[in-house]
């Protein structure tokens, strides 16, 4: 960070509990990203940077749109300017809005390869509860950020197309299941998942008051 005066935040490699390298410099989401990367239609859009991008070379620092927060060395410059994680974000998507108002205000974000951390996931959520054998508390809460996040940082506009996209995936999925006769317990999740989406926006004033 000495070498490089606007980086306002610095994030490292990330290693899982078995030593697996993790996404450690990412892309920030919009509606159009994150859709097809859940549903694999990027080859498509060839354009299109994904969240997770995976194939560079992760022993090569570089610039990036944010850093997980499991590791975040943060300038107390961008601090006073930016000031700190939104409260609204109960958990996840915190270190996202904090990427993007660090960059709008002019500072960089960088990836250092040389040094590593384990990031055990879950242990933050546990804190609000204990976890659900199907991680469904973690993608409640990942939702209601994610929602959160799109209407704060892209407009009403943003986050309803996402919600939109979202259903549309979902249905996508079902369908697949019936051609592929998939009557399994995975088989009604789509349902599910889109009931939770929509009933989170909804909950949340569309996407605009959190629930805690």
């Amino acid at each position: 960070m000495d070498d490089n005066p606007r980086c306002g935040i610095l994030g490292v490699r990330l290693l899982g509990r078995n030593g697996d390298l993790q996404p450690s410099c990412r892309y920030f989401p919009t509606p159009l990203n994150t859709f097809l990367q859940r549903t694999g239609l990027k080859k498509y859009f060839p354009g299109t940077q994904l969240v997770d991008e995976m194939f560079w070379d992760h022993n090569s620092a570089r610039q990036c749109d944010w850093v997980p927060g499991c590791y975040y060395l943060t300038r107390p410059q961008v601090v006073e300017k930016v000031g700190l994680f939104d409260p609204r974000y109960f958990l996840y998507f915190e270190e996202v809005d904090h990427c993007f108002a660090t960059k709008k205000a002019g500072w960089e974000v960088h990836y250092f390869p040389d040094t590593s951390v384990i990031h055990i996931g879950g242990e933050s959520a546990k804190s609000d509860n204990d976890l659900t054998s199907n991680g469904k508390q973690i993608e409640t809460l990942q939702i209601e950020s994610e929602l959160l996040f799109f209407r704060k940082n892209y407009g009403c506009l943003a986050v309803l197309t996402h919600v939109v996209l979202v259903t549309f995936a979902d249905m996508m999925f079902l369908l697949k299941n019936l051609i592929k006769a998939r009557f399994n317990s995975s088989f009604f999740y789509p349902i599910t998942h889109t009931f939770m989406v929509w009933s989170l926006y909804f909950k949340t004033r569309f996407a605009n008051t959190p629930t805690r």
